[in-house]
């Protein structure tokens, strides 16, 4: 796989523990993918080949940065924890564990070197009675929850 190529497997959004199958009874299924409205990739893999295809396939919402705000799931052998991209400081990350309520400065290559740990959480436009809550009001909220988080940690790195 070519370096900085942009395509599914490159992609921060993927998710290949996620699976749907076609009901047509072939070795014909679709992978997670965190950008898409319905949570799937927009085409379909066949058998074996599936790592190729992710190689080679694509979308116009492809990221390899995770942005600010962006709320995701990081996988130990032993746990899961939900996190928060809070953004930089100097040339470190901010994360904030939303499980344990702490802050944790990353390196720069963290996010690289834990790609197959990370699942960010699917943003979808939710109705609730009369009540819509778009994708980009979710997406503008968390960003600004993440600016104020990181306000608090640089408040109290001042102490």
């Amino acid at each position: 796989m070519a370096k900085g190529l942009i395509c599914c497997n490159n992609c921060i959004y993927l998710d290949t523990t996620k699976k749907e199958f076609k009901d047509n009874g072939a070795d014909n299924f679709r992978v997670g993918c965190g950008a898409s409205d319905d949570g799937y990739t927009k085409f379909w893999l066949v058998g074996n080949r599936n790592k190729i295809e992710l190689n080679y396939s694509g979308c116009s919402d492809f990221k390899n940065t995770i942005q600010v705000g962006t709320i995701f799931r990081f996988f130990t052998e032993s746990n899961k924890y939900v996190c928060q991209y809070c953004g930089k400081i100097d040339d470190k990350y901010l994360i904030w564990n939303q499980t344990f309520r702490t802050f944790k400065l990353v390196e720069k290559e963290w996010f690289k070197l834990h790609r197959k740990q990370i699942q960010v959480k699917c943003e979808r436009t939710t109705v609730h009675g009369c009540m819509v809550t778009t994708k980009e009001e979710k997406q503008s909220f968390r960003k600004k929850l993440a600016k104020h988080r990181k306000e608090v940690y640089l408040k109290q790195c001042q102490k």
